[in-house]
């Protein structure tokens, strides 16, 4: 954005002019005292206006000159240090801020820009998003594309559309735009040097944004295959691309671009839809159908039912009626098709912290790679909005902006990412490959599998909690779960890393926040840094020797297979120690107690401990794992088996488990050869991102051991 042009005085000279300018001759003639009294009133009142009005311009323009400073300084801190916390860089504005930015006063109109540009649009200039190649760099792109002159007018692409080029501003400039033709909104100026590349390119995604010449000249259009081989052998461009693919995915998701969806706070769908486009980083808005006045003139508009949303406004034309996630993801290109009769040497199931990192050391370590997961890249650390205790983030980091950078360094080398498609059953081919089964019945052929699935937090054990699942009981905080929660009481339960950082990220949102533990203190069970955290913010409660024990509210949807939709307005709380029973405020409940592996599709596959986590290594084999000792004494006691060894029949028994007493499984193998557990899934796993990524890159080495190589 431009400096303003126009001189503003200091309050103090200004207020000194207005006050000793003199009265023009021949004003008071003929006239009353009380009209002379009257016009000297009127004349300084006005003054007093102007006084103020202008003493809002000089404040107008220094805060201008300050957020240039600041967001200089902060692009400055995140080279050197990383993204800072959820806090700045993953706060996604409301609505009523959004809708009233504004150009500064005084400030003139960007050169190319058109003069009917909407008011209201926000302009990005933050020079980490829209960095310029050097003249060595576009040099190399004009020597591998095509040049074509551009006209003014010209559309490029629209949102919605499919890239597959690179495309370089040699001259002229260019507009980012978002919406639909009839409501767009310019967020962005590009001219000479500036390359049209978003994360929707690199991911194989259709464009969030529309783009439209302002000044004729010429552009380089290069191949995106051809772009990625050129900065494969130059780090500079490869840095460059890769820097402003995140930020401008990020300024994206900032102002509320791309994808609209319009339903109601208190639909489970409408939460899954966000849930979905948070997880996955879409850019997204959200128009509620209880406050916001827009959301039921647009559905009148449209045609569209009650009963029929929540609805998705995607490429200015298409209206997605309650969408699967699946159905999403296909229309915005997330699951590109896949090759027939393709065989991967590495498939990974599960893209949590040990699933990327498997892919990324898979991936480029030359291996033909495939990850799948349900939901989103990122699992649990995924919903995480400030993880600061991992290693190189001392500013910290979002668990979304983690799993995104992994994500995209993992296509970087190659990998390919199926998401959301979820693996519903292990088998075997005719030639003895792993056969993993989607849901939509794709089949994905493999000569080694990394099953890193992770675990889910167990359901909060009280009467007729699926009826406020999805509307009020939450098994993640994030910035969706904190949009329906604003200015409420809300509890979490639990006493782990996961319960406190969704407390101290919830407070920042919601009037009271009440942590309800059963044991004594949070010193067993959480990082000392979060307890600090805790002790100090006036809004955090710590219950103690605390449980939940009933659920009370009101009926807020129609009837499911699980009953009818409820609203939570109180919870009820019992004293361990005192059993008395106590009724508390709470619009939410976020559950983080204890977690339950998701190994559901490996029914009868592979050998699991009691708990159902996946036994590796010599525990394998043996189809138990370590017990503590009083887990010892118990088995003494019990004749049955306490650990659950799930079978398979004596056919794949031959063919997949380890039968040779001089066949021991490698350390993360599991019973069947050539599949591996890594992270939250695997039994004994310590319950860290850092293992999680430990072991993901482990895995790989172990992959090339199997193969032989």
């Amino acid at each position: 954005m431009e400096e303003e042009k126009a001189e503003v005085l200091p309050p103090t000279e200004e207020l000194r002019r207005l006050r000793n300018e003199p009265v023009a001759a021949g004003a008071l003639s003929d006239r009353s005292e009380t009209e002379v009294a009257a016009d000297a009133f009127g004349r300084e009142m006005q003054q007093t206006r102007d006084d103020i009005n202008r003493a809002r311009e000089v404040l107008r323009a220094s805060e201008q000159r300050f957020e240039r400073e600041l967001r200089g300084l902060m692009s400055a801190v995140d080279l050197v240090c990383g993204p800072a916390g959820a806090a700045s860089s993953q706060r996604r504005p409301d609505r009523s801020e959004a809708d009233t930015s504004t150009l500064p006063a005084g400030s003139e109109q960007p050169p190319g820009r058109p003069a009917g540009r909407r008011k209201d649009a926000p302009i990005v200039d933050r020079p980490e998003a829209l960095p310029r190649l050097s003249k060595a760099h576009c040099e190399l792109i004009r020597q591998n594309g095509a040049a074509r002159p551009i006209k003014a007018g010209e559309v490029l692409f629209r949102e919605g559309d499919r890239l597959t080029d690179f495309i370089l501003v040699d001259e002229g400039a260019v507009d980012f735009f978002q919406g639909p033709p009839e409501d767009e909104h310019q967020i962005a100026h590009l001219g000479p040097g500036n390359f049209l590349e978003n994360l929707d390119l690199v991911a194989g995604q259709t464009s969030y944004i529309s783009v439209r010449v302002c000044e004729d000249g010429t552009a380089v259009f290069v191949p995106f295959d051809r772009v990625c081989q050129l900065a494969a052998h130059d780090v500079g461009l490869l840095d460059v691309m890769l820097r402003a693919a995140l930020a401008r995915r990020s300024v994206l998701i900032e102002i509320g671009a791309g994808l609209r969806i319009v339903g109601s706070r208190f639909s489970a769908d409408t939460r899954r839809l966000l849930e979905f486009a948070a997880r996955n980083r879409l850019p997204h808005r959200w128009l509620d159908l209880e406050r916001d006045s827009q959301a039921e003139a647009m559905l009148r508009r449209l045609g569209v039912r009650p009963e029929e949303t929540p609805v998705v406004l995607w490429g200015g034309d298409r209206v997605l009626r309650n969408p699967s996630n699946a159905q999403l993801a296909d229309v915005i290109g997330m699951r590109p098709p896949l090759e027939p009769d393709t065989t991967f040497d590495l498939i990974v199931v599960g893209a949590g912290p040990a699933g990327l990192a498997s892919a990324v050391y898979g991936a480029s370590e030359g291996l033909k790679t495939v990850v799948v997961d349900s939901t989103a890249a990122g699992g649990q650390a995924g919903r995480s909005m400030s993880i600061e205790n991992y290693l190189g983030f001392p500013a910290g980091i979002t668990g979304g902006e983690l799993a995104e950078r992994a994500t995209l360094q993992a296509r970087k080398f190659g990998a390919r990412l199926m998401v959301p498609s979820e693996a519903v059953s292990l088998e075997r081919d005719e030639a003895g490959r792993h056969l993993v089964r989607l849901d939509d019945g794709t089949l994905l052929h493999g000569r080694t599998l990394v099953i890193a699935t992770g675990a889910r937090y167990k359901r909060l054990p009280v009467p007729k909690v699926e009826q406020f699942e999805g509307t009020s009981v939450h098994y993640a905080a994030t910035e969706v779960e904190a949009q329906m929660c604003k200015d409420s009481a809300v509890a979490v339960v639990g006493g782990g890393n996961s319960a406190g950082q969704a407390a101290v990220f919830l407070a920042r949102r919601s009037s009271k926040v009440r942590i309800i533990i059963r044991g004594a203190d949070l010193a067993r069970t959480m990082s000392r840094y979060l307890i600090d955290e805790i002790e100090k913010n006036d809004k955090i409660e710590v219950w103690p020797n605390t449980e939940v024990r009933e659920l009370h509210g009101e009926e807020s949807g129609p009837e499911t297979a699980a009953g009818r939709r409820m609203r939570l307005l109180h919870i009820v709380v019992e004293n361990r120690n005192t059993h008395q029973r106590q009724q508390v405020e709470a619009r939410a409940v976020f559950v983080f107690i204890g977690t339950d592996p998701h190994v559901k599709w490996l029914e009868g596959k592979l050998s699991l401990d009691r708990d159902g986590f996946i036994l590796t290594g010599n525990d394998a084999i043996q189809g138990r794992s370590e017990l503590e000792p009083a887990d010892q004494q118990q088995e003494k006691e019990q004749p049955q088996p306490q650990i659950k060894l799930q079978q398979e029949t004596a056919q794949q028994q031959r063919q997949g488990m380890h039968q040779s007493p001089q066949r021991v499984p490698l350390m993360l193998e599991t019973s069947r050869p050539g599949v591996f557990a890594v992270g939250d899934v695997r039994s004994g796993s310590i319950k860290r991102i850092a293992t999680a990524v430990g072991e993901g890159a482990m895995a790989v080495r172990l992959v090339w051991e199997h193969l032989g190589v």
